[in-house]
């Protein structure tokens, strides 16, 4: 399924989550569950990136963490990227998007790498040593690379980002991560929060940084 063209699975995809989230009154009480239960047997991979949906992911990283194994989980978010949509087009949005996964499988390969938000991303290694040095390999390549940086300077010298004194300093297409421990017998879900809510330490540090935060429970 993944090999078919990107519309039309990106078009089945969005169908089966439309049916997911209908009401009631308007669909039989068993379509709900079967309609999530194909789209997540169906789709393991995002269409637009290739890495692991969010249901698929969880799955993974619990089957490493049964295994008895700690391991760490990074939370990478782009930041400023609703402004490459807003002043370059959601196409360009979509090649950032790729770019940034393509610069993770390249800096986080044979790890397990998701996308489970617009623009957010994750990586577990079962090797909770490199997580660091990993974190800080994947924020420099995101702000050297030569394209997505010629997409930044593009942004932030178009009038709609230079008149927004909020953003007006802040940084676009680099990324902000936030690193979390595993325990074993750690499950996913509290990790993907943990990991979360490090990310935004180092968002409110000032982005385009890493985070580390202390474990989930």
């Amino acid at each position: 399924m993944t090999s078919s063209p990107s519309w039309l699975y990106s078009f089945v995809s969005n169908w089966l989550l439309r049916l997911e989230r209908m009401s009631n009154r308007r669909r039989a009480p068993w379509l709900k569950p079967w309609a999530y239960r194909t789209r997540v047997f169906l789709f393991q991979r995002d269409f637009l990136t290739g890495l692991f949906t969010r249901p698929a992911f969880i799955k993974r990283v619990d089957s490493a963490l049964a295994t008895g194994k700690a391991g760490a989980l990074l939370f990478v978010d782009i930041d400023g990227f609703a402004w490459v949509n807003h002043t370059l087009g959601h196409v360009r949005g979509d090649e950032c998007l790729q770019e940034v996964a393509g610069l993770l499988g390249d800096t986080a390969a044979r790890r397990l790498l998701g996308r489970v938000g617009a623009d957010e991303f994750v990586v577990y290694t079962t090797n909770a040593v490199e997580a660091e040095e990993l974190a800080e390999q994947l924020r420099l390549r995101v702000e050297r690379d030569e394209s997505l940086k010629a997409t930044r300077e593009a942004v932030q010298q178009s009038p709609e980002f230079c008149s927004d004194w909020n953003d007006r300093y802040s940084p676009v297409l680099t990324v902000s991560i936030g690193v979390i421990y595993a325990s074993a017998g750690t499950s996913c879900e509290p990790l993907l929060q943990a990991a979360k809510t490090t990310l935004l330490d180092a968002k409110r540090a000032g982005r385009n940084r890493v985070a580390i935060g202390t474990g989930a429970t």
